[in-house]
C-alpha cells in the first residue's frame, strides 16, 4: 500500500457505571488511517481494548459487541457489527480478525477498496457494553483512481429493474417497470456541469427524481461512476450514484430513494 505510515495512537479513556454499583474503566487504541490510497489496495486498521488498572474485560464478553462504519460519496460505504471474539453479528464487506485475547484484545480491520467507488470516506469504530457506548477512534482517507478525461457525456437509457423492494409470498423481488434514465455533462475549464432525470413507472405508480451532475468519481474504457444530487447553485448534495457499464451499454442508479439496475443504452456520446 506504498510507504507505511508512523503509528499513532489515540488514548481514549472511559468510564461505565454499571447497575451493579461497579466503575469499570476501558482503554482504546486505534491506528492512524492513510490519508489517500489507490483504488484496490487495502486499508488496514487496528484498535485493542484493554481494563483499566484492577478491572478485567468480563464485561465486555458478556455484553459487548464493537461496531465498524465505512461512508463515502453519495451515502456508499459499509457497517459491520462484532463480537468480542470477532464473530460477525452482521454479514458486511470488512474483513475483521482478532489476532490477540490475552490480557487485552487487539483487533485487525482490512478495507478492500477495490469494493468502493472513488472519493472521500470516513471510518468510525465505537463499542457498545451493557446500555454504555465508548468512542473507539475515527479517520478519514481518500481512495483516487486513475481516470481518463471527459469532456462531455450524454445517455439515454431504459427498461432494468427498480430497486423498490416487495414481500410476495414470502419472497423478495424486484419491480420491474418503465424506467428511463437522462442525463447530459459538459465539462469546462475542469468544471463538471450538468443535469438530468430519473422515471420509473410500476403499473399506475409512477415515481420521478431530477438531478444535477456533481461529479465525476471514475471514469476508464470500461466503466464510470458519477455523482449526482439536488442543490442550487454551484452546490450539489451528492445522494445517488450513476454506474456506467460502457463495454455492455448498461446504465444503473443507486442511492436512498432512487434505484434502477441494468438499463439498456441506447443512446451514448461522448463518455
Amino acid at each position: 500500500m506504498g510507504e507505511k505510515k508512523g503509528i499513532v495512537f489515540a488514548l481514549c479513556l472511559v468510564f461505565a457505571l454499571f447497575l451493579v454499583g461497579g466503575v469499570y474503566a476501558y482503554v482504546f487504541e486505534m491506528s492512524e488511517i492513510p490519508s489517500s490510497v489507490q483504488k484496490g489496495e487495502i486499508v488496514s486498521v487496528s484498535f485493542s481494548v484493554s481494563p483499566g488498572e484492577g478491572e478485567t474485560l468480563a464485561e465486555l464478553d458478556k455484553f459487548g459487541y464493537f461496531s465498524a462504519s465505512l461512508s463515502g460519496p453519495a451515502y456508499f460505504g459499509d457497517y459491520c457489527s462484532f463480537f468480542p471474539n470477532g464473530t460477525l453479528r452482521y454479514e458486511c464487506g470488512l474483513e475483521i480478525m482478532k489476532t490477540q485475547d490475552e490480557f487485552f484484545y487487539v483487533y485487525a480491520i482490512d478495507i478492500n477498496t477495490s469494493q468502493y467507488v472513488a472519493g472521500e470516506y470516513y471510518f468510525y469504530v465505537s463499542s457498545r457494553i451493557g446500555y454504555n457506548h465508548y468512542f473507539v477512534g475515527e479517520g478519514e482517507f481518500n481512495i483516487t483512481a486513475e481516470n481518463l478525461p471527459m469532456k462531455s457525456c450524454s445517455i439515454r437509457a431504459s427498461g432494468g429493474e427498480s430497486g423498490v423492494l416487495f414481500f410476495e409470498d414470502g419472497e423478495q423481488a424486484a419491480r420491474v417497470g418503465n424506467n428511463k434514465l437522462n442525463f447530459n455533462i459538459v465539462v469546462r475549464n475542469g468544471k463538471v456541469m450538468g443535469e438530468g432525470y430519473l422515471t420509473s413507472q410500476y403499473d399506475r405508480h409512477r415515481s420521478s427524481y431530477k438531478f444535477k451532475i456533481a461529479r465525476i468519481l471514475e471514469n476508464n474504457n470500461d466503466n464510470a461512476v458519477i455523482a449526482v444530487g439536488y442543490g442550487r447553485g454551484s452546490y450539489v448534495y451528492e445522494d445517488a450514484l450513476i454506474f456506467l457499464d460502457k463495454k455492455n451499454n448498461v446504465a444503473s442508479m443507486k442511492g436512498m430513494w432512487p434505484e434502477v439496475s441494468n438499463m439498456q443504452v441506447s443512446l451514448m456520446k461522448g463518455c
